[in-house]
């Protein structure tokens, strides 16, 4: 089973949840593949990260800091028609707000393009779920979409932006509260109670 993640930051001393996901799924024989949107510090990590050999498993294309950087870099690679893919350019929509204009969903949208199709996408927050629903491609085998609700995604970013998350409940295939509160509000805003499950973060 080939697996992604898309991630805020890796790696990060403080989210220790997903590193223990991350190695307990290559424990189990997963073939996971990591979409940080930022690089933490690899020196400052812990010791799984190394042992496991994470940075490997980064697929994510850097963003430069500067935007000028970002799409003089971001071009060069939309020359070659690996990249012509109908993710890559509906993630490079003018009207997508501002994080549209920061060509990030741009960069992860073209990170994923260069790789083989996934059987799972599992985004880790909430508030990455709009990005995660673009990057299923329209192929014949169809990828799942998997997504992690752990808090502030849920009381503050998702009544924020609902109308963001019509589309997400009705293409995604599981969604993972950490708590029965946060699984209630997700049912109220519209998640499928069947396909929402309470699964917790030690």
């Amino acid at each position: 089973m080939r697996v992604a993640f898309l991630i805020p930051v890796f790696p990060e001393l403080h989210n220790t949840f997903i590193l223990n996901q991350i190695t307990g799924l290559i424990d189990r024989g997963v073939d996971l593949d990591l979409y940080p949107l930022a690089v933490g510090s690899y020196e400052s990590a812990h010791a799984e990260v190394s042992t496991y050999q994470l940075r490997d498993r980064d697929k994510h294309i850097t963003v430069p800091a500067a935007h000028l950087d970002r799409v003089v870099s971001l071009g060069g690679r939309l020359i070659r028609p690996r990249f012509w893919k109908a993710t890559v350019m509906s993630a490079l929509n003018p009207f997508g707000g501002r994080r549209a204009l920061s060509l990030v969903p741009a960069y992860t949208a073209a990170s994923f393009a260069k790789e083989k199709p996934y059987d799972i996408i599992h985004a880790q927050f909430g508030n990455l779920a709009p990005l995660a629903l673009r990057l299923i491609p329209r192929s014949a085998v169809p990828t799942r979409l998997v997504l992690s609700f752990r808090g502030a995604d849920t009381t503050s970013y998702l009544p924020k932006n609902r109308g963001r998350f019509e589309s997400v409940f009705a293409r995604g295939d599981l969604f993972l509260p950490v708590s029965d509160d946060l699984r209630e509000r997700l049912i109220a805003a519209g998640s499928p109670p069947a396909r929402t499950v309470v699964h917790r973060s030690g």
